[in-house]
């Protein structure tokens, strides 16, 4: 209850056009850690864990590139931030990591940013 009570107050300062607001959502995963940490075929759903946390939720998958159609177990990790500012969004970005997993087993991953720190250099 306190915590949506600081909410509403946060939100009624952004309205009032009092300043700047910056956001988070999530947890950020640690990317850079699934090729050197995680195994496809070896790793287990535990060392997932030990690696990038507890999933923020998890569904099904089946790739069209998959010869046999076969269905992995999906799981989700998301961050975002971002920044408002009277009343506008100034901005956002975030990140998105994929895991698939098949039984016990990690297969792969998929992720995509627009985080800065994690663009490539220009």
């Amino acid at each position: 209850m306190r915590r949506l009570g600081a909410i509403v107050i946060v939100a009624c300062v952004c309205l009032l056009g009092c300043g700047q607001l910056s956001l988070r959502l999530g947890y950020r995963p640690s990317v850079e850690r699934l090729e050197g940490d995680l195994v496809v075929g070896q790793s287990t759903r535990g060392d997932v864990v030990a690696v990038l946390g507890e999933p923020s939720s998890q569904g099904r998958s089946q790739l069209p590139v998959d010869p046999d159609g076969k269905v992995y177990t999906l799981w989700t990790y998301n961050y975002g931030e971002g920044e408002i500012e009277n009343l506008s969004a100034k901005d956002a970005r975030s990140l998105y990591l994929y895991i698939y997993l098949d039984g016990d087993r990690y297969q792969g991953y998929l992720w995509f940013s627009s985080l800065r720190s994690t663009l490539p250099s220009r």
